[in-house]
């Protein structure tokens, strides 16, 4: 799946003069204590560094995944227009963004929480 043009130059934009590399330690700093805390209630990313890996390597394909399931609601309930659209847990709003591109025509309020300051 093609991220939206405005998405990917965003993230482009984030990441430009940041090392692949400590953008990767960052990132598998983060993906280690995904897997070693079985509690969600932790805030999982520690700091602006891996914020910003996570944006790099994970937001693309959530974005994607979500999009695809957006699109498929879409095609399989076409009277389905939802006008409020709630995220709890919505990081930097890959989700939204899916919904918001599938149901650009209806939804006219989007509201996202996220505990995480980063």
């Amino acid at each position: 799946m093609q991220l939206p043009e405005t998405l990917r130059s965003v993230i482009e934009g984030l990441v430009e003069g940041q090392s692949i590399q400590d953008l990767a330690r960052h990132y598998q700093a983060l993906s280690d204590r995904y897997r070693r805390e079985a509690a969600a209630s932790s805030l999982q990313i520690a700091n602006p560094s891996e914020a910003l890996a996570y944006v790099a390597a994970r937001l693309p394909a959530t974005y994607g995944t979500v999009s695809h399931a957006c699109n498929q609601l879409a095609q399989t309930l076409p009277d389905f227009t939802p006008t409020t659209l709630r995220v709890i847990g919505a990081g930097p709003g890959p989700a939204a963004l899916a919904a918001l591109h599938a149901w650009s025509d209806s939804l006219n309020a989007v509201y996202l929480l996220e505990p995480n300051p980063y």
